[in-house]
């Protein structure tokens, strides 16, 4: 049985030194399949020249929340990202011209591309009425392109529990067409809930494992299986185990740790764990 790690970004700066080594580590862990999350203009390129050159990519294309006004912002610790020469600099500075670009992206590379987003809400770092209403504008750019192209929509929320389910509700007969995924879920059982009436999946990562992560692992014990899904949001989130060895970056090898906090959770087998999640994926992304 093998592992899809369904969120990374890997082609931050801080793999630069040991990219080769995560990816030996990856399919050691047995991580077959590995999604790559871009984020803003460059991201998104280096995800896309990296899933080129190396067979266990997909790639997401989106405009991260935190991101939705700062197009065309260079920031050089940021920016250096892998798979992308280090003087490449962002060019669109318009929200309509970046989303045709990620249609003629799309368009372009259909086979590397299964999904959209991540996308959503976020007032965790910056709070104001004028951001929720650029995230609200790109969120339903990024459901018409994953409805234009039948591709998954990756959804990030944080801090924001009620404007996401506000959305989803509101386009409840959109997402019933596409696959979608709330990713790196944190929020109750009602939020969960919202998103498996609707045939959604819940991401789940690393934070399943912190010990003060109680209340997530009740909600995880309540869903149904197969609508979870395994990810890793390297290098952030890192699970507990790999924390507690001092582990600096997160890594899509730590996908097994996340399995069997899912089958401890859920009371069950790991191998028939591990082998429901996989099936999830693959019914989740056209991998």
């Amino acid at each position: 049985m093998a592992f899809i790690d369904t969120h990374n970004h890997l082609y931050f700066p801080g793999f630069k030194d040991s990219f080769k080594q995560v990816l030996i580590d990856a399919k050691n862990a047995r991580v077959n399949q590995q999604i790559l999350i871009g984020t803003d203009e460059l991201s998104c390129q280096a995800a896309l020249n990296l899933a080129n050159k190396h067979e266990v990519f997909k790639v997401a294309l989106g405009l991260h929340p935190c991101d939705v006004d700062q197009l065309g912002v260079y920031n050089a610790d940021h920016h250096q990202y892998l798979g992308i020469a280090p003087d490449l600099r962002p060019k669109i500075y318009n929200r309509s011209l970046y989303f045709a670009w990620l249609d003629e992206l799309v368009t372009k590379n259909s086979e590397a591309v299964v999904a959209f987003g991540e996308t959503g809400f976020d007032q965790f770092h910056r709070q104001s009425i004028q951001l929720l209403k650029f995230q609200s504008l790109c969120f339903k750019e990024h459901l018409k392109l994953s409805l234009k192209h039948n591709k998954t929509l990756i959804i990030h929320s944080r801090g924001a529990r009620d404007e996401t389910l506000k959305f989803i509700e509101e386009h409840a007969e959109e997402f019933k067409q596409i696959n979608f995924v709330w990713h790196c879920f944190s929020e109750d059982l009602s939020a969960a809930q919202a998103v498996i009436d609707l045939n959604g999946y819940i991401g789940v990562g690393g934070v399943a494992t912190y010990p003060k992560s109680e209340d997530l692992r009740e909600v995880i014990k309540q869903l149904p299986t197969e609508q979870i899904l395994t990810e890793t949001d390297a290098p952030f989130l890192t699970p507990h185990q790999a924390r507690k060895n001092k582990t600096k970056l997160n890594s899509p090898a730590f996908i097994p740790e996340i399995v069997e906090a899912i089958a401890k959770i859920k009371k069950i087998p790991i191998v028939e764990c591990e082998e429901q999640l996989q099936k999830n994926a693959q019914r989740a992304f056209p991998l």
